[in-house]
């Protein structure tokens, strides 16, 4: 039985095309893998051993249960049109362009408050080098020349990662495909290789929503 839900759950939800979907179906499946290794294999374990994997499994469950329940309140809100499609760039273009608004609004409020402090030429900088890494995604060219001299991801570490979370996420996702075109490699995107993007965009977007 579990099996045949499961087999319903991949097929149901992975023939929607958005990741939302994908990834609410990686939590059901993740849960149901569970329930059927603890159903399929019981594990006689007596005294303390029992009750700590007991708890360890139950908080697993729980956490579980929460990932999806967030995941269908945002994919409620994806299908009402409610613009939550602002979680998940599905280009490589998109997450720099959400890099680069972020960028220009940071150097608008630090110009319009320190117009004369050296820090200013560090988010120029940045708005520079990323509106130049758009052009190399939108033209489809690795100037390796270039890439090698961008230090944008350097300044998200250093500066930006317990100042400014929201910032050093949108930078740090940016450098994540400029390090990969400078290596020459495929490029894959931040949301195909962390399984938990999506629910890191949700806590984001509630912190940040005037941001995000």
């Amino acid at each position: 039985m579990a099996g045949f839900i499961t087999l319903f759950c991949l097929v149901f939800f992975t023939t929607h095309r958005d990741a939302v979907r994908f990834a609410l179906a990686q939590e059901v499946l993740r849960l149901l893998t569970l329930s059927c290794s603890v159903t399929l294999f019981p594990m006689i374990i007596v005294g303390l051993g029992m009750s700590v994997i007991s708890l360890n499994i139950t908080l697993f469950i729980l956490s579980e249960i929460v990932k999806i329940g967030s995941l269908i309140f945002v994919m409620k809100k994806w299908d009402a049109g409610d613009g939550v499609n602002k979680l998940l760039p599905l280009t490589e273009r998109d997450y720099i362009e959400r890099a680069l608004t972020l960028a220009q609004k940071r150097y608008a409020e630090i110009n319009g408050k320190y117009p004369r402090e050296p820090i200013l030429h560090m988010y120029d900088e940045i708005v520079q080098q990323l509106r130049i890494l758009k052009k190399i995604v939108i033209k489809n060219k690795a100037d390796k020349s270039v890439l090698k001299r961008m230090t944008f991801g350097i300044y998200a570490v250093r500066e930006f990662e317990n100042s400014d979370e929201l910032f050093f996420e949108r930078l740090t996702e940016a450098w994540y495909i400029a390090d990969q075109r400078l290596r020459g490699v495929k490029v894959k995107l931040p949301h195909e290789v962390d399984p938990d993007y999506v629910q890191k965009q949700c806590v984001l977007a509630e912190k940040y929503p005037d941001e995000f």
